[in-house]
């Protein structure tokens, strides 16, 4: 299904952003293949869960591609895991356990899907999606379906390049332990619970806002440079955890990019550091 103009907001976590030129859900791979051929001269952006994006007040000029009818295989074969890029995190998980699978709890509370935390090496509490890939499935802007090895991605803290050409995710193995499910799950609960103390839950968000320059906090950054509450049209540095920038209710993507602006200009004032943002921009700023 194609649809023009298509407002984004409420596809993303966030709730901010404009109109998308082309808005595509695939029903099919096949029928992906088939567009990825004709439309492979736009810009494309995959839309998943829609957490770590900020999608322009102006829209997206491009063609958005929403898998969400599709990509949703989850295999389990031993201590192997093939799941596709449509699947949720917690979804995963819930497949994992059910299998007697460990070793990504970490990643429990994330709010994506698993094509998104391939794409920006999705992690926590010390663990990174990427420890556990054995290999990927991906398509190119041609539509051609290839079988990638880790050897082929360069990965790092929150960003994973593709040494071979412009490609999109499709399915991800991967490896898991054996182990015992009930420690695994007293494991997430506890993950959960620092999640909800610590995180803004009721409010919009994207999740963290900027990459921790390690072995330094951005939220403790932001908050030594007295940050923490800040607040600009809608938008506001939550009181809570300085690295998140909820939406009150009306925030506009330009109030969340002059709120990001200032803070990595008060950060580098103040401590000679420059903050990276984790968040993907969408669109004309």
């Amino acid at each position: 299904m194609l649809i023009r103009n298509h407002k984004l907001a409420p596809y993303t976590t966030w709730n901010i952003g404009g109109p998308a030129a082309f808005f595509f859900q695939p029903d099919s791979l096949e029928l992906l293949q088939k567009f990825l051929c004709e439309y492979k001269d736009q810009e494309i952006f995959w839309l998943g869960a829609g957490s770590n994006i900020l999608v322009s007040d102006k829209g997206f000029d491009g063609v958005i591609i929403y898998p969400k009818n599709i990509l949703q295989e989850c295999f389990v074969s031993g201590k192997y895991i093939e799941v596709g890029a449509s699947v949720s995190i917690s979804t995963f998980l819930h497949v994992a356990l059910k299998y007697g699978l460990t070793g990504c709890e970490f990643m429990v509370g994330i709010p994506g899907t698993i094509g998104g935390a391939l794409f920006m090496n999705a992690g926590a509490h010390g663990g990174q999606i990427w420890d556990r890939v054995s290999l990927v499935r991906t398509i190119d802007k041609n539509g051609s379906i290839h079988e990638r090895n880790c050897d082929d991605f360069v990965v790092s803290y929150r960003r994973v390049i593709n040494k071979m050409s412009q490609e999109w995710f499709l399915s991800a193995k991967l490896r898991l332990d054996k182990g015992d499910s009930k420690i695994a799950i007293q494991s997430m609960r506890e993950f959960m619970q620092h999640r909800i103390k610590n995180h803004p839950c009721l409010l919009p968000s994207c999740g963290s806002v900027f990459r921790n320059p390690k072995p330094l906090s951005a939220a403790q950054l932001i908050e030594s440079a007295g940050l923490k509450g800040l607040q600009i049209g809608g938008a506001q540095v939550s009181p809570k955890h300085a690295n998140f920038i909820v939406n009150l209710g009306n925030a506009t993507a330009n109030d969340v990019l002059r709120i990001i602006d200032h803070i990595k200009k008060e950060v580098y004032a103040k401590f000679s550091v420059e903050l990276e943002t984790e968040v993907k921009f969408i669109g004309d700023k």
